[in-house]
């Protein structure tokens, strides 16, 4: 199973996150060879394939493309290229050719595409004969302690991807939570997108005839695994009544409290597949409604009102997903983010579903909460009906504490919240910081963080009722 085969929208967040949300497939591998070797570097959906590379003087790399567009491999720092001014094509290069460089000159490069910038990796030279013949991952440490933080990012889902291969899921999410606790960074660019992508690796891995169980341990960081699995599972088998049934087995076959939950967010799952085909065809390039309306019309054959929206999420929030990385032409529209989402009006589930994965990005987007300040969103609320606000602020919010959820204390959004004057608004807000606790916290220990914000001294009696309605109704007490 190899990683460059996979994608990872991690910005968000990942992406959220992301920004994601998210966001590529980058396979971080320390790769030994004898020199002269000659490697390939892939840019595919959303990075380099690998993003990291040690070689050795007299080696050389070549890049290529399966984006299926034009494409421009070059040393730091953009623009200038002025780290190693050699490793240039100095024009871009056509889709369907290559570009090799040989590395004469010991030393550690980061190199960017000049046309997509946000695409980035490092190639690390070393003398002849400092290398060993072995192909090794990399560590705990390395991946710790690299840096910049989107290198680290895509080194952590490799390293994930190996413990997958090799130990099995359930010794991933092991190691996945120690991870979790270990860097606050990897917490910030948001769980639910390392999930998402080891969802995609266990889907290979079940295609092969390989064991994946499919525990409470799975579950974690907003069920991102499963989305993940199912948008993998639907791409490859396009057939959405088996998918379904698909769901219904997973329900049923596993004897775990979460099953009815888990059978819910396949749904999700068949969205994302129906949308997030990669690469993406050029045809649906820049052409959201084409993209979207086949997967939505799908999503409305489905038997239950809450299957459709699950569906319907999952299929925007991958065309989200596209628009906040810059993908296949799709770009997100900072100065109205919402309004897009007015061609969905005549079909409530639709219309809501839209505005809901929207609104997940405005705390990735400066342009939208300067600073992360929660007041600067309240412009982008008006016009739309009250159910719709409520929604959106509750799923912006949720976001917003995808960055905090590691703190010990986050008692100051109750004060925060209280910019929405609208008790409605002023219930999401406390409401999305629970599902933020739920969808972004510490595997395991969700519920007690979730507990303690409740439980704070900084929150008036009608906050602290409302925390623990939205407590509840998570922990199954409501």
């Amino acid at each position: 199973m190899n990683m460059a085969k996979n994608k990872i929208f991690w910005y968000a967040a990942l992406l959220l996150v992301g920004a994601l949300i998210i966001s590529g497939s980058i396979a971080v591998w320390m790769v030994y060879g004898k020199g002269p070797t000659t490697y390939t570097v892939v840019m595919g959906p959303e990075s380099f394939s690998p993003a990291f590379l040690k070689i050795e003087v007299g080696d050389s790399v070549v890049f290529r493309s399966d984006n299926g567009a034009p494409f421009w491999p070059a040393s730091n720092e953009h623009p200038s290229h002025l780290s190693y001014p050699d490793f240039d094509p100095k024009m871009p290069i056509a889709p369907d050719e290559e570009w090799t460089y040989t590395f004469t000159e010991e030393g550690t490069y980061g190199f960017h595409d000049h046309i997509l910038p946000d695409y980035k990796g490092e190639i690390q030279v070393v003398a002849n004969g400092t290398v060993t013949e072995e192909t090794e991952p990399v560590t705990f440490d390395q991946c710790l302690h690299m840096s910049p933080v989107t290198l680290k990012v895509s080194c952590w889902a490799a390293f994930l991807d190996h413990k997958m291969e090799t130990e099995g899921v359930l010794k991933a999410f092991e190691v996945f939570t120690e991870v979790y606790n270990a860097d606050p960074e990897f917490v910030a660019m948001g769980c639910h997108g390392a999930v998402h992508l080891m969802g995609e690796e266990a889907y290979d891995l079940y295609k092969e005839g390989g064991q994946v169980d499919f525990t409470s341990n799975t579950t974690v960081c907003g069920y991102g695994f499963y989305h993940g699995f199912l948008g993998r599972l639907l791409r490859d088998r396009p057939d959405l009544d088996e998918a379904v049934l698909f769901c219904e087995a997973l329900r049923d076959s596993y004897d775990i409290s979460e099953a009815e939950s888990i059978y819910r967010t396949c749904f999700h799952g068949i969205g994302h597949g129906m949308v997030e085909e990669t690469p993406l065809p050029e045809y649906y390039w820049g052409k959201a409604e084409a993209l979207i309306d086949p997967a939505l019309k799908a999503c409305s054959l489905l038997p239950e009102a809450y299957q459709h929206r699950e569906c319907a999420d999952g299929a925007f929030n991958g065309l989200t997903r596209f628009m906040v990385n810059d993908l296949f032409g799709f770009t997100y529209n900072t100065e109205d983010p919402l309004g897009w989402c007015e061609r969905f009006k005549d079909n409530r589930i639709n219309y809501v579903s839209c505005n809901f994965e929207l609104a997940q990005h405005f705390a990735t987007q400066d342009e939208i909460m300067h600073n992360r300040n929660i007041a600067d969103m309240l412009p982008f609320l008006e016009g739309l009906d009250l159910e719709v606000q409520v929604v959106v602020v509750e799923t912006a919010i949720g976001g917003l504490i995808q960055a905090d959820v590691i703190r010990d204390d986050n008692s100051d959004y109750y004060r925060k919240c209280e910019v929405f004057t609208e008790e409605a608004l002023h219930y999401a807000c406390i409401r999305g910081i629970v599902t933020g606790f739920f969808n972004f916290g510490e595997p395991g220990n969700e519920a007690p963080k979730a507990r303690a914000f409740c439980d704070s001294e900084a929150a008036t009696p009608w906050q602290r009722s409302v925390c623990e309605e939205a407590l509840a109704s998570y922990v199954g007490q409501g």
